[in-house]
């Protein structure tokens, strides 16, 4: 910046009411050295009366100089939008005096402004422009800069490979240029690329290399990162036991060397690591010494990461009267830092909410969350407001108050958005559509998946698209039975989760998405396409040791047997799934195959048409607690037993669904409260004075829920047949009507009904 804060004319620095050009050169030195020392509110300052200066003086080329640092700055301040408006405005400026390197450099300080605010698509198209025009004016340090930008791109894309080939050419133009420091700071990435690309033996390798290569050089922030390199490549290989030796060994360097901020970031680390490996009580000791390390060196910043690390550690151990303790200093500390500050706040805040609730104070962590939530809001701290209202919908959730939990939820996409925060809005949006799933809302559900698999597909996140492209292909799945799910859609998005899930090597991920994509099939009667992905899935269980997983393939298995036509063999592969379902105590899933195989018998005898064979509709109820025996004596209420489900076209093509088991569920009647008439965070933000996520109150109301079925004529009775399911229930189809008004035809208006209905076994007055 020097250089080019100084190439003014003449003529225009000699004339008077102008600021002397030395003065912006130092504003920009200045506001560089406050970077490099993190002070952010001083490097800002000082880099904007750079730009009040330059423009004063009509200095384009200082102007854009100055809108580069004020992008550099913002970017460590998390003010990712602010940094790229401020990038684009020197960019601009540049290509104006159609200076090419200025508008390369331009270039890659958009491309880190965009990897800043989680957008590495955009931030590598960026990288690649401002390389191409490094290369054509010869600069050999910027092309390996915007190399470097690239490679830290395509890391975030988890395009691992490419990431590497760039990295390693940014290293091999550094170390040209004799720059080790820099060489050694891009071999970390070429590491972190390694790793990502399950070279870790490699990885390990080079960030070792690198860590050398800093010692060599004295640079001890390059020494921190390679450790860090090496760590966490021995963690992916689960060997934490060489991570801790990594992190030992440069411990007793920076002793020997007095390097004491260097030796608390290393105790830091080794804490973290323990409490991974879950052993918080050995990291106990060195974080309390890092932590006393850091005080006495005067770096808030430090102390306060250090106490946040403190009591996810006590937190761990039990001890959450002390984790609270430790978590509220390590906030007030936060706060102190600043915008800078953020993203170890929520950390700590998360620390003070779950000690709360261990405590046994829900009341108290929702009232703390709601005070934080008015305090960032307040602030316009968009980012602390979103993570918040997460927070308070998991209290909520914690509550059983589902419609709570979604209206604060529903609020959080938005402000991740308006920060480009993806991976926050993705998982708003994931966590939304779950939330979907339980209030049997696929429609909603299905939007809400959408959005995250967009927000991931952005955000370039592997597993983040594959889970999201799986709740797409739940929701369509649910849908087929009201007539507007895809099964094409369905199969595409299951088809994305599988192939996602494989290329990360995730098991257990991609035999649920497997699991997905046999029942899409057989919504679109590829029989054969189901079968071979069931036994896929079935195979991927049973290398995991899923018995329940195993088994629910098997029953796919079956339901592409009978699509087929092929009996026998339906009946075998349902056996096997019922048998293991016996075997792992399953008795929710061993009554369900009972039913299934009843059914499976009309289809053989003709009774049912297997050209109306959709698949299976399987889900687990929201609740939790053991599944009740089939055909039970006696309901009990809260419990949430698995429902299978066959899926047929009606008449005229609308569908309808025969329930094959229903587990009866009940549970408490709670009045919804009066919402207040405002909208955003303050809503919830009242909600804590409102009542509105008060306990709902005791047992004294039960909400039922009743199918219409079958009359029994007119009270006669007939012998039973044995071969027949020997109670209304198990005879019923399953459709939604209106109490009190049975048909579309029925005219009228009709009130509360004191009729009688055979449902769940026994009569209910309704």
């Amino acid at each position: 910046f020097g250089s080019r804060a100084q190439a003014l004319t003449p003529a225009t620095a000699c004339q008077p009411g102008f600021p002397k050009p030395h003065k912006m050169a130092k504003s920009l030195s200045d506001a560089q050295a406050f970077l490099e020392k993190e002070d952010l509110t001083e490097a800002l300052k000082a880099a904007r009366e750079a730009l009040a200066a330059s423009r004063e003086q009509k200095s384009k080329a200082q102007e854009a100089s100055a809108l580069e640092m004020i992008s550099k700055v913002q970017t460590e301040s998390s003010n990712h939008l602010d940094a790229l408006q401020a990038a684009n405005q020197a960019l601009k400026i540049y290509k104006e005096l159609k200076d090419n390197k200025g508008e390369a450099a331009a270039l890659n300080t958009v491309a880190l402004a965009h990897l800043g605010k989680q957008s590495p698509e955009d931030g590598v198209w960026k990288a690649t422009e401002s390389l191409k025009l490094y290369r054509k004016v010869g600069d050999k340090e910027g092309e390996a800069h915007a190399l470097e930008t690239a490679a830290k791109c395509y890391a975030m894309q988890q395009e691992y490979q490419k990431g590497l080939q760039a990295a390693k050419d940014s290293a091999a133009l550094y170390a040209t240029l004799g720059k080790k420091s820099r060489e050694a700071e891009v071999m970390c990435v070429v590491s972190e690329n390694q790793v990502g690309s399950d070279e870790v033996d490699a990885g390990i390798q080079t960030a070792k290399e690198a860590l050398s290569k800093g010692q060599d050089a004295g640079d001890k922030a390059v020494q921190v990162t390679a450790v860090d390199a090496i760590v966490g490549a021995y963690l992916k290989k689960q060997e934490p036991e060489q991570a801790v030796n990594a992190v030992q060994l440069a411990l007793d360097r920076f002793r020997r060397s007095s390097d004491q901020k260097e030796e608390a970031a290393m105790l830091s680390k080794l804490a973290a690591i323990h409490l991974i490996n879950k052993e918080p009580d050995q990291g106990l000791s060195p974080i309390r010494d890092a932590v006393a390390i850091y005080r006495s060196l005067g770096d808030k910043k430090g102390e306060a990461n250090a106490l946040a690390t403190h009591g996810q550690i006590l937190l761990e151990e039990g001890d959450a009267a002390d984790a609270l303790r430790v978590s509220e200093s390590a906030c007030e500390l936060f706060k102190e830092i600043g915008k800078k500050g953020i993203d170890g706040y929520l950390a700590a805040f998360e620390t003070v909410i779950n000690a709360n609730v261990q405590l046994g104070s829900a009341d108290e962590a929702f009232g703390v969350a709601v005070e934080t939530l008015k305090s960032f809001n307040n602030a316009r701290e968009r980012k602390g407001e979103a993570a918040v209202l997460m927070a308070i919908s998991d209290l909520q959730l914690g509550r059983g108050d589902v419609d709570g939990a979604l209206q604060t939820l529903d609020q959080a996409p938005a402000l991740y958005f308006t920060v480009g925060d993806k991976r926050g809005e993705a998982a708003a949006w994931a966590k939304i559509a779950q939330l979907r799933f339980v209030k049997n809302e696929p429609g909603l559900a299905l939007r809400a998946s959408e959005e995250a698999l967009t927000a991931n597909k952005k955000l370039g996140d592997k597993a983040g698209k594959a889970a999201a492209s799986q709740l797409v292909a739940e929701a369509h799945f649910l849908l087929v039975k009201f007539g507007q799910g895809n099964p094409r859609e369905a199969m595409r998005a299951a088809q994305e989760a599988v192939a996602g899930y494989q290329s990360l090597g995730e098991k257990a991920n991609e035999a649920g998405a497997l699991y997905v994509l046999a029942n899409a099939q057989l919504m679109s009667h590829a029989n054969t396409d189901a079968m071979k992905t069931a036994r896929q899935a079935e195979q991927l269980y049973q290398e995991l040791g899923d018995g329940r997983g195993q088994a629910g393939a098997l029953l796919l298995v079956s339901g592409g047997y009978l699509g087929e036509g092929e009996y026998a063999e339906a009946k075998d592969a349902a056996k096997e799934a019922r048998d293991l379902f016996r075997q792992i105590g399953d008795s929710a899933g061993e009554d369900s195959v009972e039913d299934y195989m009843d059914t499976l018998k009309q289809y053989e005898s003709g009774q049912l048409n297997r050209s109306d064979f959709m698949g299976f509709y399987m889900k687990t109820g929201d609740l939790g607690g053991e599944g009740v025996r089939r055909r039970p004596k006696e309901k009990q209420v809260d419990t949430a037993l698995s429902t299978i489900e066959l899926i047929m076209p009606g008449p005229k093509g609308e569908k309808y669904t025969t329930v094959l088991f229903d587990g009866f569920e009940s549970r408490q009647a709670r009045a919804p409260g009066q919402r207040a008439g405002r909208s955003g965070s303050a809503a919830v933000s009242g909600a804590f004075e409102e009542g509105l996520a008060k306990l709902p109150p005791p047992k004294d109301q039960v909400l039922y829920s009743v199918r219409w079925v079958q009359s029994r004529g007119n009270g006669e009775t007939t012998k039973a047949d044995p071969k027949q399911p020997q109670k209304v229930e198990d005879r019923r189809v399953s459709q939604s009507r209106e109490l009190g008004q049975p048909s579309k035809s029925f005219g009228g208006r009709c009130g509360p009904t004191a009729r009688t209905f055979y449902a769940m076994g026994e009569q209910k007055g309704v």
